[in-house]
């Protein structure tokens, strides 16, 4: 990728040229990414909560049938 401005070659992810200072116009995908960043996260916690839940109502389950079957 080229600046704009003055035609230094920049690295793709560059946010501004590195001799001029100009914007590359790469902002809105820094923002995407951050977003998509935050979606993961969130879904993330999502699937721990989840998985938690599950042991938890397993865990109980355990519990509950020992506790019959130690009564016979």
């Amino acid at each position: 990728m080229f600046c704009k401005k003055c035609g230094n070659e920049l690295p793709d992810n560059a946010m501004f040229c590195s001799k001029c200072g100009n914007k590359t116009g790469n902002e809105r995908q820094a923002e995407i990414t951050n977003e998509n960043n935050n979606i993961w996260k969130d879904h993330k916690n999502k699937i721990i909560i989840g998985a938690v839940v599950g042991v938890a109502v397993i865990l109980c389950i355990i519990l509950i049938f020992i506790i019959s079957w130690s009564d016979r």
